[in-house]
């Protein structure tokens, strides 16, 4: 008889941005940028061989993740002047700017009598990403360009 069991849970919460209700004077370009990358794996094996009885494998793997990344400019009373803005909420990289959830099992049973074997993958991937300039915020762009 064997068994495996990996449990991964995960929360990622990357924001950037500047305070609501308050005045924001970049004296130039104002950039917001938020970078998040996630990644999660597990992998289980469960494995059993017995030349003279019964063999039982057993192998779950669960991998569950909740990521938020946002960027964001005011929001209440608040005025941003700049030249020029951008707000983003991007992927950490940029070749190789990718999120990943794996998840391995591997279950094999062998017995002289009776094998049994079980094997289950769960993946649960949440994410939200978000780039705003918030309700309620005044503009003030100077940029000529």
């Amino acid at each position: 008889m064997a068994a495996a069991i990996t449990l991964n849970i995960g929360s990622s919460d990357t924001r950037a941005g500047a305070q609501s209700g308050r005045g924001l004077d970049a004296g130039g370009d104002l950039v917001v940028r938020s970078l998040s990358e996630v990644d999660v794996y597990g992998e289980a094996d469960g494995s059993a061989v017995s030349k003279t009885g019964d063999g039982i494998g057993a192998a779950v793997v669960v991998n569950y993740n909740n990521a938020d990344n946002t960027a964001a400019v005011g929001g209440g009373a608040s005025t941003v002047a700049a030249d020029g803005i951008a707000v983003e909420a991007r992927m950490r990289g940029v070749d190789t700017a990718k999120h990943s959830s794996i998840a391995k099992t591997k279950s094999g049973a062998g017995g002289k009598g009776i094998g049994v074997a079980g094997s289950v993958s769960i993946n649960l991937f949440d994410m939200d990403t978000t780039a705003e300039v918030r309700t309620g915020t005044t503009l003030d762009l100077e940029g000529g360009d």
